[in-house]
């Protein structure tokens, strides 16, 4: 799913007509940047956005909800 201006998340979900979540998947957490995706968020209210990372400072395959 893409936004007007290009940005993108690699997966979404869908749970119900209209409904469901998001997923960003990063090899490392810290390549995330959650401003990124404000767009995202405002233009797809009903998907909440999620990330998905092999490697992060506290487990080594974790997920993150935003």
């Amino acid at each position: 799913m893409e936004t007007a201006d290009g940005n993108e998340v690699d997966f979404v979900v869908s749970t119900e007509f209209q409904k469901g979540f998001a997923i960003e998947c990063k090899f490392d957490e810290k390549a995330f940047s959650k401003s990124k995706y404000k767009k995202f968020e405002e233009t797809y209210p009903d998907f909440p956005l999620v990330l998905k990372s092999y490697y992060s400072d506290s487990n080594k395959n974790s997920l993150l909800s935003l």
